[in-house]
């Protein structure tokens, strides 16, 4: 999708989820430029897979429905709370855990893009562990 299409579909998509309602519409607004970014940076990533890969979303928010609609990403969350979990049934695999006493709940391999939008400031770790990852 070229960047002026994605920006022009961001648009639409993220009026789509204020009307729905789907997180508190302050929230979403106080980081649509982030979002967009962040959108603009998975459509990169995308460009590496032949078909739309599977995504893990850790900690559901707004993005991970604006990235499943927007990106057409088969998505599926984890997160501490149940907060979006009524929101995503029939649309997105939810699964309730908290990840620093579990592991993610769902089988290995599952997933080829992980995203840690909204709790990545809230790990307990050397961030720079994360910076040393490298695309495959």
């Amino acid at each position: 999708m070229a960047k002026n299409n994605l920006c022009r579909v961001f648009n639409d998509e993220f009026d789509n989820l204020l009307k729905k309602g789907v997180a508190e519409e302050k929230y979403l607004n106080q980081n649509k430029i982030r979002y967009l970014e962040t959108a603009k940076l998975i459509e990169n990533v995308l460009k590496r897979f032949e078909t739309n890969p599977k995504a893990l979303d850790i900690g559901s928010s707004g993005f991970t429905f604006l990235v499943k609609n927007l990106l057409k990403l088969d998505v599926a969350t984890a997160d501490f709370t149940n907060k979006f979990e009524d929101k995503c049934k029939k649309k997105i695999c939810f699964r309730r855990c908290d990840l620093t006493k579990n592991k993610i709940p769902f089988p290995g391999n599952s997933f080829e893009v992980v995203l840690l939008l909204e709790v990545i400031e809230h790990l307990k770790m050397d961030h720079r562990l994360l910076l040393s990852a490298r695309y495959k």
